[in-house]
């Protein structure tokens, strides 16, 4: 084989491994690439909601989203103050999105009656370990927002730091709603 011959292999393989190396990065790239574009697609075309519980990560059992529904269902019919809860999938934001994500969509589902705006949204994410609580402003004066971290770190965290989530949201609603029966400051 010539020196020639030799450079022309040469090139070749290097071309080849380029080729290959610019090949493989780009099929990581659709990957990451469709995530955020499933997540785009959520935000701007939000589902509208099923009911009082939307259980997109499948965290309950369908008897636990029926008993969580009613109960909300109840306390809405009874006192007129909505309360929305929705699980979250990776699917739907990044984890640095999911508070933005969670007052969106209280806002996208006008979470609260017109006439009081009271509302308030749970956002649960098992997979990003984290949740949110929105007050709507027709909440604030009942419940400020020093009060409802400290039904998330005393009531629904330590439940679900031992896996019950449905016995942890239960009672982490139940916490809440008390809270907004107490008389205004």
């Amino acid at each position: 084989m010539s020196f020639i011959d030799q450079g022309k292999m040469r090139i070749a393989g290097l071309c080849l491994l380029l080729f290959t190396g610019m090949v493989s990065f780009q099929e990581k790239k659709p990957a990451h690439h469709l995530a955020r574009q499933q997540q785009k697609s959520f935000w701007t075309s939000l589902p509208r909601p099923g009911n009082y519980v939307n259980d997109y990560e499948d965290l309950f059992t369908q008897k636990e989203e029926q008993e969580l529904n009613r109960l909300l269902a109840q306390y809405d019919k009874q006192k007129g103050t909505q309360v929305v809860l929705i699980t979250v999938d990776t699917f739907m934001t990044s984890k640095d999105s999911f508070d933005l994500l969670i007052h969106h969509i209280a806002n996208a589902w006008a979470v609260g009656h017109k006439d009081n705006n009271k509302g308030i949204t749970i956002g649960i994410s098992r997979s990003y370990r984290k949740i949110r609580i929105a007050n709507g402003y027709g909440i604030s004066r009942i419940l400020s927002d020093e009060e409802t971290k400290n039904i998330i770190d005393t009531v629904f965290i330590p439940g679900f730091k031992k896996g019950k989530y449905y016995e942890a949201t239960g009672k982490g609603i139940e916490v809440l709603l008390q809270q907004l029966d107490q008389p205004a400051r």
